[in-house]
């Protein structure tokens, strides 16, 4: 046998010894007992599913079956919403749209709501975090599609509706309102999950800026522009007979 081939052999040899070490040592350690010091020392506030109260049980369970149900709902939706595209009916079209933003917000509540009755179980407390990123517009410059793109990433956590409108319309409601209409991070594959949302009316209010220096000081903020002739046709198009956005670069930006 050649020098290289026995080389080769011998480090392959070597990696399925170290492999079979490894896994019979965390096969062991599996199996060890925890010692009464461990027991002592665990938490208490942490319930295993055998020790949950009948009447926890089922509210968990009714909610996974309405989140079950959803799910099945919204991939009802998503292929009703394919074929009105092939059949190019656009109105439709426009009412599935309408039909799978509702049910993805009813799901995101719906998984709050289980998330929040587990932790209530557990004694954990449970709470939104902030935005990491916010597309603050403009209008009709491809928003909707970069915020649909960038919630396809497995770490990128969708809100529960694209425009929560806090910083220029409901500011009011407080910030732990926002928080609550966004999941909590969490570990997923080793690194944190993030969540944004993208409210295209941010770029021109007067008080937006100030109030999100504020709030959210470390969040990414991305705008997007567009040529300022094709973005007001755009918005015509799209308005009807309704307001169209003029955006301008102080403080008097309106809607006409």
């Amino acid at each position: 046998m050649p020098a290289s081939q026995f080389d080769k052999c011998v480090r392959i040899a070597v990696g399925a010894k170290v492999f079979l070490r490894s896994l019979a040592s965390s096969i062991a350690q599996r199996k060890t007992p925890d010692t009464p010091e461990q027991r002592k020392n665990r938490p208490k506030n942490q319930k295993s599913t055998q020790q949950l109260k009948p009447k926890q049980k089922q509210k968990l369970k009714s909610i996974k079956r309405k989140l079950y149900e959803s799910r099945r709902e919204r991939s009802q939706i998503e292929r009703e919403l394919r074929a009105a595209r092939r059949e190019m009916d656009g109105s439709e079209h426009n009412e599935q749209v309408r039909r799978m933003k509702r049910k993805r917000r009813e799901i995101f509540l719906l998984s709050k709501q289980l998330r929040t009755a587990k932790a209530s179980i557990e004694g954990k407390p449970q709470t939104g975090s902030l935005p990491d990123f916010v597309i603050i517009g403009a209008p009709k410059c491809g928003t909707t599609i970069l915020y649909h793109l960038l919630t396809k990433h497995p770490h990128v956590e969708p809100a529960a509706f694209k425009e929560p409108h806090y910083f220029d319309r409901l500011f009011d409601k407080g910030t732990e309102w926002y928080r609550q209409c966004f999941p909590p991070s969490r570990q997923k594959d080793g690194q944190r999950t993030i969540t944004g949302e993208a409210t295209p009316g941010y770029l021109f209010h007067p008080h937006a800026p100030k109030r999100m220096a504020r709030v959210i000081p470390e969040a990414r903020l991305i705008a997007l522009l567009r040529n300022p002739v094709d973005r007001t046709y755009s918005d015509y198009h799209f308005s009807g007979s309704r307001s169209v956005t003029l955006l301008h670069c102080g403080p008097r930006a309106t809607r006409c």
